[in-house]
């Protein structure tokens, strides 16, 4: 089996947690690459080879492969489009995904599965055709519009990625509580946001997936903000719990969209029903105690070492 490859950074505190887990293991390290690293270093995509500095790797021999991310997160923010910079950056990710694609390797998660899985209105659709619960969501460009779907209380999100470079530094777009109020303040033709029904949450559950198994994390909602991202302290509260019925369902929802890592955000109300928020098929998870963190990431390192049983 040909040497294992990650797309990913080398910075990257994931990253370097598989990798020294592949040390710790005696395993062969893998082969990293991303647009940054291929822009630094003499690179060569030929003849089932892939060469990165002096290393290489083949394509056509199987092997594993755990696609992290084709670049960090603002790589290339400040670019102007149209300008040779931005074609220039443009091209290197191309070029990611031309090697995320090359040969026969087997993905923890295959690009085009990433690619799909991040499309929040097909998450929604996946989810519910498993037959779980997801709250009721619209994307409009009218308010009122929202607000006869949904009432005078709703939640508003981002469609797409919600962080962007600002003037004084990168900034996040979070989870925020709208009321009928507030329709004459907002524009929603500014920008295509999900809207959906407001979950009275009792508890936050972070599940992480790999490749069959699944691990889970609680949150309390008393005295947090909507989006817990908010507030510094909710990052280092989470305990580990058991929550079969939420990791089961988590392991399902995975498999029906074919994506070997997530990270998945459910919530449970007063009726203790899971409810579906969102999964991220490149989700962090180190934030999260040991008993799910170091589980997922000794999980990857397994899965790339060929050691997942």
């Amino acid at each position: 089996m040909s040497r294992a490859l990650i797309v990913g950074d080398e910075t990257d505190a994931h990253v370097v947690a598989v990798l020294n887990e592949i040390d710790r293991a005696g395993g062969e390290p893998p082969l990293l690459v991303d647009a940054p690293r291929l822009a630094s270093l003499p690179y060569s995509l030929a003849n089932g080879e892939l060469s990165v500095g002096s290393e290489t790797v083949r394509t056509d021999q199987g092997g594993r492969g755990w696609l992290r991310r084709y670049a960090p997160t603002m790589w290339g923010a400040g670019s102007v489009a149209g300008t040779l910079e931005s074609v220039r950056k443009r091209a290197y990710l191309t070029l990611v995904g031309s090697i995320s694609r090359a040969g026969d390797r087997n993905w923890l998660t295959s690009l085009g599965a990433m690619l799909t899985a991040e499309d929040r209105l097909h998450q929604l659709e996946a989810v519910s055709r498993c037959g779980f619960r997801t709250p009721r969501t619209v994307v409009a460009g009218d308010g009122e519009h929202v607000r006869q779907i949904l009432g005078d209380r709703f939640i508003v999100k981002p469609l797409a990625n919600g962080f962007y470079h600002a003037d004084d530094g990168p900034r996040a777009v979070f989870t925020t509580s709208l009321t009928v109020d507030d329709l004459d303040r907002t524009d929603f033709s500014d920008a295509p946001f999900v809207a959906q029904e407001q979950i009275e949450i009792v508890e936050h559950l972070r599940v992480v997936t790999v490749n069959g198994e699944a691990w889970a994390a609680a949150l309390s909602a008393e005295g947090r903000p909507m989006d817990w991202r908010q507030q510094d302290e909710a990052h280092t509260a989470w305990q580990p719990t058991a929550a079969p019925d939420v990791c089961a369902a988590a392991l399902k929802v995975a498999a029906e969209m074919d994506v070997g890592y997530t990270s998945q955000d459910w919530v449970r109300d007063n009726s203790s029903v899971p409810v579906f928020l969102d999964l991220n098929p490149g989700g962090q998870w180190l934030f999260l105690p040991r008993e799910v963190g170091g589980a997922a990431t000794e999980a990857i390192a397994s899965y790339l070492l060929g050691r997942d049983g």
